[in-house]
């Protein structure tokens, strides 16, 4: 009987050389198209930031222009609440139209 060598079924088949050098360009290409993406998602993130920042700022001033509308509301509808207030209504005249009453002189001074 002849005897056959053993086989050893883990090992691998060698590669040539020309195989090696085959996959060395595609390796290459691979590390470039990757490296090509993650520049583009490092831009695409630090955009993203800047525009999370400008929306942050408008958000503050937009908060910040509420409140004074609503301290505003709040004000109307105190005015409107005391509407038949006569010194509300006097003050208003004073202030906004700029009547007097009947005996009162007015000076105006200026700088």
């Amino acid at each position: 009987m002849k005897r056959t060598p053993p086989t050893n079924n883990n090992r691998q088949p060698r590669r040539s050389a020309k195989s090696a050098s085959r996959q060395r360009p595609a390796s290459r290409v691979t590390i470039l198209v990757l490296a090509f993406l993650m520049v583009v998602l490092g831009v695409q993130i630090l955009r993203m930031n800047g525009q999370i920042k400008n929306a942050l700022a408008e958000e503050t001033l937009v908060a910040q222009r509420l409140e004074e509308l609503q301290e505003a509301n709040r004000q109307l509808q105190d005015d409107l609440n005391n509407s038949s207030d006569p010194t509300l209504i006097e003050n208003i005249a004073r202030d906004q139209l700029g009547m007097v009453c009947p005996g009162e002189k007015v000076f105006h001074i200026s700088k």
